[in-house]
């Protein structure tokens, strides 16, 4: 006898059948398309690296993603980010989970770098989100709101290096507090730039008393200088 859960899952394959039918998807890498249940069309997958790579956030966290930011995966991004596809959540989260379930292990809630009220109103979305909630359900662990942004500041790529440390201080609060401590934490972004947005996320949860607190993102972009280095995730 199917369970709820279970009917609930059929509708959901259902509905994905029939929009793949008369909305057949769309490769985020290259926007042409695809065929259902893939998350990439083939020329874009053989592209895709086989590994993954790292750098570290401000404060030491180390942070993981599949691609750097450049090419195909720069458009996907952009796409995803820009240019109102939130559905493209879906394709990209997949290969974050790769590197995440190769990388980290004993994760127990997903959680985002959060959307000023003002930005989210004006993107209808917060990209971040979306991306940790799918790969909070492919995970089969919670997803939680667990920071909020109280400043709009300006964005970072905006700032001088000197002034990325200053802007975004104050920036960001805890919430659910009591859902964090003793907890490790996949803090989830769409790209990792100079890495101050992510430090002070991640050290305003772990002030919460989480753990551990891991890093994801689609990219990490290549830094202006060599005082900043991009590693290649290793198995």
């Amino acid at each position: 006898m199917l369970t709820i859960t279970g009917i609930k899952e059929c509708f959901e394959w259902l509905i994905q059948i029939l929009l793949a039918v008369f909305y057949p998807p769309i490769c985020p890498y290259c926007n042409s398309f695809m065929k259902p249940n893939r998350y990439a069309c083939r020329d874009c997958t053989r592209k895709i690296p086989l590994s993954g790579f790292w750098s570290v956030a401000f404060g030491g966290y180390r942070c993981i993603a599949p691609f750097i930011y450049e090419g195909i995966f720069k458009d996907a991004v952009h796409r995803f980010k820009f240019g109102n596809k939130p559905q493209f959540a879906r394709f990209l989260a997949e290969p974050m989970l790769y590197v995440v379930s190769r990388q980290y292990a004993n994760i127990d809630l997903v959680t985002c770098v959060p959307l000023h009220e003002k930005n989210l109103k004006e993107r209808g979305y917060n990209q971040s989100k979306l991306l940790a909630k799918r790969i909070a359900k492919r995970m089969g662990i919670p997803y939680l709101d667990a920071l909020k942004k109280i400043k709009n500041n300006q964005l970072q790529h905006y700032q001088l290096k000197s002034e990325r440390e200053n802007n975004v201080k104050n920036v960001y609060i805890a919430i659910n507090k009591e859902n964090l401590y003793n907890k490790n934490i996949l803090l989830c972004d769409d790209i990792l730039t100079t890495g101050h947005t992510l430090g002070v996320c991640a050290e305003k949860l772990r002030e919460c008393g989480a753990k551990k607190v891991f890093c994801v993102t689609v990219c990490i972009v290549i830094p202006d200088t060599g005082a900043d280095i991009i590693y290649e995730v290793h198995e």
